[in-house]
């Protein structure tokens, strides 16, 4: 990851091109994806005295494998779409690829599903049907979650730049402290990760990869499971439609070999004006 972005962007941006740009963005890195495994078996290194042993590598790098793109969307689940019509967007304006988690993996809930199946201890009550072990779940859910999670960092690490889409239902802003946060386990370790995680010069993205129980009653329960985190946004340049439709101009307009060259040329102006001249030395020929 070179650079970091914190957008504010509204389905009007698309204007009567949103549902176009939706089917776009679905497409972008489709080719990439290959049809998961699922059949566990696969995944056996050994069978101990009472249990298999799994490979969780494995599992990892099938159920989650690593996409080539240029950006990472960051985005609230009910954000779907509007994530998908700005992956279109970038691809249809500047050939920008982009990484959606969920249309690369879609299948976090069916690898859950089958680590219980096979794993977790269940029985059979007539009242309520299959129960399976709390405990055994939640083993099965911690697997699950870690493989994802260190597959949603590796993607961070290896693009260039991460946009969060900043939205109501992604981040909140409460008027008694005037601080970010946001109710979403996967938005805050994206966000946390994006601040901790190591930045890349721009030059490895410019030239360097060319060069260098029985039965129970069910509770009622009087709300769904909801935790706030804090989040802090301030490493993240800030980007709103304005800013959008300027980048498109300075590319439309100018001669970029790389497409965010035009956003780095209002936002990492530094950064990037260092990397041309260090690619001149190195005798590159570079826009």
């Amino acid at each position: 990851m070179f650079s970091g972005f914190n957008l504010k962007l509204l389905e009007d941006f698309f204007e009567n091109k949103y549902d176009y740009y939706i089917k776009i963005g679905k497409k972008c890195v489709k080719s990439q994806i290959e049809k998961y495994n699922d059949d566990l078996q696969k995944y056996v290194m050994c069978i101990g005295e009472d249990r298999e042993i799994l490979n969780g590598n494995k599992i990892q790098i099938d159920w989650f494998p690593q996409i080539s793109a240029d950006i990472f969307i960051s985005h609230s689940h009910d954000d779907e779409d509007l994530a998908n019509a700005f992956a279109g967007w970038l691809y249809d304006e500047f050939k920008l690829t982009s990484f959606i988690d969920s249309n690369a993996w879609g299948y976090v809930d069916e690898l859950l599903t089958l680590f219980n199946k096979e794993y977790s201890q269940h029985w059979f009550s007539k009242e309520v049907g299959l129960i399976y072990s709390l405990e055994d779940c939640n083993r099965a859910s911690q697997h699950t979650n870690i493989m994802l999670l260190m597959a949603l960092q590796n993607m961070i690490d290896k693009v260039e730049s991460v946009f969060l889409l900043n939205t109501d239902q992604s981040v909140t802003v409460f008027e008694d402290d005037h601080m970010n946060h946001t109710y979403s386990p996967w938005i805050y370790s994206e966000i946390v990760c994006t601040q901790l995680i190591r930045k890349r010069p721009l030059i490895n993205y410019r030239g360097k990869q060319n060069i260098f129980a029985e039965s129970f009653a069910k509770s009622e329960l009087p709300n769904n499971l909801q935790i706030q985190y804090d989040v802090s946004l301030e490493h993240l340049k800030s980007l709103d439609e304005d800013k959008l439709n300027l980048w498109n101009e300075k590319y439309q307009n100018g001669n970029y070999t790389k497409a965010l060259d035009a956003l780095y040329e209002f936002t990492y102006k530094k950064q990037l004006k260092e990397t041309r001249e260090l690619l001149n030395q190195l005798g590159v020929i570079y826009g």
